[in-house]
Order: structure tokens, then C-alpha cells, then sequence
């Protein structure tokens, strides 16, 4: 997307009090640090966005509660907030909690978008996994988890989905990820190779079918963690790497905003 139609984008979208519209940006599982930080390579595009007049606003919830805990939480700091429209962005299962919201925690309807990045839709083998391997960081993950485990299972991803239908009034956009092993940053390595087993290609945690969401999916060359910006090694340009997230995010955002 060109600077000119990125600003035309946020003209078209902000009334003349530049307050009409806040963009939640909802963090994933095991969003340990704080919450700004996680977004650290997005400040770029927020300081476009505020600049424009919107309101960003970054909620912290629980790293490893359920949907509906973290639903709830990030709802109860958009209650909060004077904004007559409100777009949702949600790396990862914060895409979860954004649909939650839109659907369940919205009496006002002011929500107008969900954007996802890489989100689980219809759950993930690797919950699976980390539910029932005895040792390792799957022994790790479970003394900690608090019911994101298991709400990111296919099975309890099958029941969300019947529990929360989209909304008519909300345009639903997914950006989708994808890389195949060789270009994965390494730490995503073991879990691309056993999602590229059992569910077929992904992005190092979710695999495309589970990501794509709505009517116009958004596919990009990239893996999970560079949906939010973090590029971790290798980085080699002829593998793509680092994915240019900041553009991906405007344009993904021009679409769910519908301009």
C-alpha cells in the first residue's frame, strides 16, 4: 500500500474530533512480556495511527487463562472507552478473544472490525501436546496454564466456533501465515515439523486451514512470531526474512476496515 492510500485509509476512517475510533490490539498465549513490549515492533505503525486520530490501546490479560477470562478482562477496558467505533486486532489466540468480544461483549455494537493474525480458528495440535507430553516445556506450560491449553484444542475450537458465530455488522479479516521448515526462525522449528506432520503447512504454531478465517483470508510469506514483528534469526533476504509487518498490518487493516 502506498503512503498516500494508507492516509487516505485513516482520513475516511476518523470524524473531525479524531476521536472516533479506538484499535484494541489483543496480545497471544504466553504474551509474557508487558504488553507494550510485545508490540515494540509495531510502534511505528501506532504512532501513523494516533497521529491520524485514533486511539491505540493495548490490553494486558492473563498469559495463559482462557478465552473467556481474557475475553472478559480486554472488554472491560473497552467498556471503558469513549470511542464511537472500535476495530479489534489479535495476534495469535488473541483473535479468540476478539471474536469472544465482538460477538458476546459488545452491547453498544460499536465493534465495526476483527482483524486476526495467525490465529488458531479451529484449535491446534500442538495444545494437544502440550497437554500430554510428560516432560519438557509441555510439563512447563501446563503448571501455569490457567485454560488456554485447552480452549486451543480442535475439539474446544469446534465448540467456540458453534458458541460464537461471526457477526453480520463486523467484517472478519485473517491474515494467514506460512513458511515451510528451512525458513522458520529455529525456535519454531520442532513445532513446524510436527504441525507439517499432522495438519499440513504452517507458520511454526498454526497451520493455514486453522488461521484462515472470513471471506478474503490474507496470505503472507512469514511465520508466527514476524506477524507481530519479531524477526528472530536466521535472516537471510533470500528467504523473505524479515517479513515487512509493518506494510502486511496496513494493508491487512485496510481491508478489515473495508477501504
Amino acid at each position: 500500500m502506498t503512503d498516500g492510500g494508507w492516509l487516505e485509509m485513516t482520513r475516511r476512517l476518523t470524524l473531525p474530533d479524531g476521536r472516533s475510533t479506538a484499535i484494541l490490539f489483543l496480545h497471544g498465549y504466553l504474551g509474557v512480556f508487558p504488553r507494550w513490549l510485545y508490540w515494540r515492533h509495531c510502534r511505528a505503525l501506532f504512532a501513523e495511527l494516533q497521529a491520524a486520530g485514533f486511539r491505540i490501546v493495548v490490553p494486558s490479560v492473563s498469559v495463559t487463562g482462557s478465552v473467556a477470562r481474557r475475553a472478559g478482562k480486554a472488554a472491560k477496558v473497552m467498556a471503558g472507552l469513549p470511542e464511537e467505533q472500535i476495530v479489534l486486532v489479535g495476534h495469535s489466540m488473541g483473535g479468540l478473544d476478539a471474536r469472544d468480544i465482538a460477538r458476546h461483549r459488545d452491547p453498544g455494537r460499536r465493534v465495526i472490525a476483527v482483524l486476526t493474525l495467525g490465529t488458531p480458528h479451529r484449535g491446534s495440535s500442538l495444545a494437544h501436546w502440550a497437554i500430554h507430553t510428560p516432560r519438557g516445556l509441555a510439563r512447563l506450560a501446563r503448571m501455569f496454564d490457567r485454560g488456554a491449553l485447552f480452549d486451543l484444542t480442535p475439539e474446544a475450537a469446534a465448540a467456540f466456533n458453534q458458541r460464537v458465530p461471526d457477526r453480520d455488522d463486523v467484517h472478519y479479516t485473517a491474515v494467514v501465515a506460512q513458511r515451510p521448515e528451512v525458513e522458520l526462525a529455529r525456535t519454531l522449528v520442532p513445532y513446524g515439523r510436527m504441525l507439517t506432520a499432522e495438519e499440513g503447512p504452517n507458520d511454526g504454531m498454526v497451520c493455514v486451514a486453522s488461521a484462515s478465517w472470513g471471506t478474503r483470508p490474507i496470505t503472507v510469506r512469514a511465520d508466527h512470531l514476524e506477524l507481530a514483528g519479531w524477526s528472530l534469526p536466521p535472516q537471510v533476504e533470500e528467504l523473505g526474512r524479515p517479513f515487512d509487518h509493518l506494510n502486511g498490518l496496513r494493508q491487512a487493516l485496510a481491508q478489515a476496515m473495508g477501504v
